[in-house]
């Protein structure tokens, strides 16, 4: 997934660097940078969770969990 919005977020880069090239309208040129930036944002946080999982995974009681989650779907 992180390499996804990787090239995600380099299309969306080129698109407002050709846009700011060829004079293409500049709400266009804004709303594309706007989605690269929230998929760089996105990228990053995936990468930060990505390196933290080890540490929450040993903290996280994973019987309550299925517990938690079986007596939701019995409501």
């Amino acid at each position: 997934m992180a390499r996804v919005l990787w090239i995600v977020g380099l299309v969306l880069f080129l698109f407002v660097v050709l846009g700011v090239v060829y004079h293409l309208h500049p709400a266009l040129i804004a709303v594309a940078a706007t989605a690269m930036g929230w998929v760089v944002a996105e990228r990053n946080a995936l990468q930060t969770r990505l390196a933290q999982w080890p540490i929450f995974k040993s903290y996280i009681d994973w019987k309550r969990v299925q517990d938690d989650l079986r007596d939701d779907h019995a409501a």
